[in-house]
């Protein structure tokens, strides 16, 4: 149906800007992320409120990008599947490692429909769990039906 193929088309523009990664690769990843969260509203229409606390440090270029590519992937489930209008990004800055956290207060999912989906390679968090894994950080997924998801990655520096 018409409606069908304009949902597809309005995905597959999606997720071609998302493939596109951040061009100056001497921005900070605050930045990055200011830049694409702008983008993500705007062709999303939901609003994401980043909060940071602490001083970035200089971060090598591969934890910064898998960074970004977890933020997107968390965001692009949020769009997807929690139906809501609102999100938060925040950053925490430590001394001796950094988190990143993407909130939402939508539908949420079982702990049982988690596991599902990483088995059967789906969803996405199968990517958010490999690019931890490549920081050697860690991943937790916090979500019940109703309660909202929250995706925390913590990575030492």
């Amino acid at each position: 149906s018409r409606s069908q193929a304009e949902e597809a088309l309005q995905e597959l523009r999606h997720m071609v800007f998302d493939l596109r990664l951040p061009e100056a690769g001497d921005l900070r990843l605050v930045e990055e992320l200011k830049q694409y969260l702008t983008d993500f509203q705007k062709r999303s229409r939901i609003n994401v409120n980043l909060a940071v606390s602490g001083e970035e440090p200089e971060l090598p270029a591969a934890v910064k990008k898998n960074l970004y590519r977890i933020t997107q992937e968390a965001l692009t489930n949020i769009r997807r599947h929690a139906g809501v209008q609102e999100a938060e990004v925040r950053l925490d800055f430590r001394s001796q490692e950094l988190q990143l956290t993407v909130r939402d207060k939508g539908k949420g999912f079982s702990t049982e429909q988690v596991e599902s989906r990483l088995q059967k390679r789906k969803f996405g968090l199968l990517g958010l769990q490999e690019r931890c894994y490549l920081l050697g950080g860690t991943l937790q997924i916090t979500t019940a039906p109703g309660q909202g998801t929250t995706v925390s990655v913590t990575v030492p520096l």
